[in-house]
């Protein structure tokens, strides 16, 4: 039976720690905060309110094939609820409000009956947006002898690869106010449209339209939570509070409280960052990466329910 040792408890370390546990072997997974889940993680305050840190709400629930493979390997659907909102999100701003719905079909007859003279500009962004997430998706299979033929069967990722949403955005339309909309949740991705990769906002996007958003029901934790018991019910182990120090090909060293333990492993996989990784096997990092701008974020919490107050297209974004 091999060891594998997993570094970071994320959803990645920890869908991984699942799937191989479940698979037979030997799974260990270090994670350094107190808890697992990374981003999919909640938290709660007085007055009974649960906040979700960042795992608002998920794509291709039911349409990723390799989300669907995953999740019923796991039976994931049998022990989590998965509730879809009324729309994909709202928008107000200075423009005036806007509900984006779920379904290509349904987003785009909304947008056209707002913007009638932006017909074929909307309509490229979709065909843009899909030729994206198709092409990403026949890449999950990709053979040796496709490379050959990469600029004619990947032409989507090659002509996009090194554009920013904003600059595609503006190529297609001058319209500002239909910009902001394609772009809303901009924040789930970056901080810029001028600095967000146009691939990462094609393929998030399409994916949304395609198959919808799904709120995890009691919040993300209870994904994190499960995936975490799938572990542990087949043998495998978890370590919170375990900072990992350093790392080789066969071995992995780790501190929990102030001692120092060094694991064997046959494989190691890591759910951190490439520059932690690379500096936890010492093997120098040449990437230049721009230092994003910090962002804060705010939890509110109402004594009345918005809907009830504003009807059930209260949930939006401000863009000011």
């Amino acid at each position: 039976m091999k060891n594998i040792v997993i570094i970071g408890g994320g959803l990645g370390g920890l869908t991984s720690g699942a799937l191989l546990a479940k698979a037979g072997y030997s799974v260990t997974l270090l994670e350094q905060h107190t808890i697992v889940g990374g981003c999919a993680t909640t938290f709660k305050r007085k007055g009974g309110f649960t906040c979700e840190v960042g795992l608002h709400e998920m794509d291709g629930v039911f349409s990723d094939p390799t989300i669907k493979t995953i999740f019923e390997t796991l039976d994931v659907y049998k022990n989590i609820e998965f509730i879809k909102p009324n729309e994909f999100f709202k928008v107000h701003s200075k423009f005036g409000d806007f509900i984006m719905p779920d379904g290509v079909e349904d987003a785009q007859k909304s947008l056209i009956q707002k913007f009638p003279d932006e017909n074929q500009a909307i309509e490229k962004y979709f065909e843009i947006i899909f030729s994206i997430l198709k092409s990403f998706e026949k890449l999950s299979n990709i053979k040796w002898y496709h490379y050959l033929l990469f600029p004619f069967l990947f032409a989507p990722i090659l002509k996009y690869k090194n554009k920013t949403t904003t600059q595609v955005l503006d190529e297609l339309t001058d319209n500002e106010e239909l910009k902001l909309i394609l772009n809303a949740n901009v924040q789930y991705y970056d901080d810029s449209p001028d600095t967000l990769s146009f691939l990462l906002h094609g393929v998030a996007q399409s994916s949304y339209y395609q198959g919808g958003g799904y709120f995890i029901k009691g919040g993300s934790y209870k994904l994190s939570e499960y995936l975490a018991e799938v572990i542990k019910q087949n043998g495998g182990k978890i370590m919170t509070k375990a900072t990992v120090i350093k790392a080789t090909n066969n071995s992995v060293s780790y501190s929990h409280k102030n001692e120092e333990t060094t694991l064997n492993a046959d494989i190691i996989i890591s759910n951190i960052s490439p520059q932690d990784t690379y500096k936890l096997f010492d093997i120098a990092y040449s990437e230049k990466m721009q230092i994003a701008e910090s962002m804060t974020t705010i939890y509110i919490g109402f004594s009345k329910n918005l809907q009830e107050v504003y009807g059930k297209g209260c949930i939006f974004k401000f863009y000011l």
